[in-house]
């Protein structure tokens, strides 16, 4: 399961989303939807070279051994691991091209932060005359920045957090928003869960593996949850791993998207919550996304997650 990466300090958060508007005012790209990506990546002078794939050009690490210092993103790792690549000399930002156009919008924007906020780009171009290596906890934070950067911008800072409060809560909600955006679904539920007034929580679930005669769901990601779920509810447990049998798998086993489940909660004061249970499923990933409703009794023989 992957960690959370994209945390930040309210005051780091407070200077990356200066920068993207920044970049969207000089674009002339604020409130212009779907957000126009590549106006973003061309007016932070930078280019995507669509020559280039890093899942299919191999030799770009052994091309670069010599000055990996030139290269935005020490520690590589291997080439094929690598979804997007900010090459400092050139301004040249290579991304995988077999990733789909709306996933390749958040890389590209990924790789813009590292080139256009201020302090990372000083940082890059002094490494540029040596092999100087970031420390791991810098480059982790300079990742963190990148992905809120791209967020940021993608999501127009609070637009869709704006549009998202007219529409329904409801799981179909960031679907919509990820076609008006121009984001992948995953970007949009994420972003709907971040910014919504409202108490919300999501699990990420890789697709079925058939595994001992089962269908076995792992948590790809970790749990999501609003800063109202998070204070009334806390950080409610999402499995590690369920079953078809199990109450949450047999739902992540339905249909494509459904919304209609009920569950039960229990807050941090010890009530218990009727809660409704939404699905939605892609190529990739299931999500489960639970909207607390209002107050049962405690005779209520329904599904607990907690």
């Amino acid at each position: 399961m992957k960690k959370d990466d994209s945390s930040l300090h309210p005051e780091e958060l407070n200077n990356v989303r200066k920068h993207a508007r920044l970049l969207l005012n000089q674009a002339d790209a604020l409130n212009q939807l779907p957000t126009p990506v590549d106006r973003l990546v061309a007016t932070a002078k930078l280019t995507v070279n669509r020559e280039v794939s890093l899942s299919q050009d191999e030799s770009l690490l052994s091309r670069f051994s010599t000055n990996i210092g030139k290269i935005a993103r020490p520690h590589l790792h291997g080439v094929k691991k690598l979804l997007g690549l900010l090459h400092v000399p050139s301004g040249e930002i290579w991304i995988d091209q077999s990733q789909h156009e709306s996933k390749k919008k958040f890389i590209k924007l990924h790789e813009t932060g590292h080139g256009f906020i201020p302090h990372q780009k000083k940082m890059y171009e002094f490494m540029e005359d040596g092999m100087l290596e970031l420390a791991p906890e810098i480059e982790d934070q300079f990742e963190r920045e990148a992905n809120n950067f791209a967020s940021e911008t993608l999501f127009q800072l609070d637009k869709y957090e704006k549009m998202a409060a007219d529409y329904e809560i409801s799981i179909k909600t960031p679907l919509d928003l990820s076609k008006t955006f121009g984001a992948s679904v995953y970007s949009s539920m994420r972003r709907y869960i971040q910014t919504h007034f409202a108490p919300l929580a999501l699990g990420v679930y890789d697709l079925p593996n058939r595994s001992q005669g089962t269908n076995l769901f792992s948590l790809r990601r970790a749990a999501m949850y609003s800063p109202s779920f998070f204070k009334e509810f806390g950080a409610v447990h999402f499995p590690a791993t369920c079953t078809e049998s199990d109450y949450l798998g047999s739902i992540l086993m339905r249909a494509k998207l459904q919304t209609h489940h009920i569950c039960s909660l229990r807050d941090l004061n010890g009530d218990i919550y009727e809660c409704a249970v939404h699905v939605f499923s892609n190529s990739y990933e299931k999500f489960a996304m639970l909207i607390p409703l209002k107050k049962s009794s405690k005779k209520l023989l329904i599904h607990c997650l907690n």
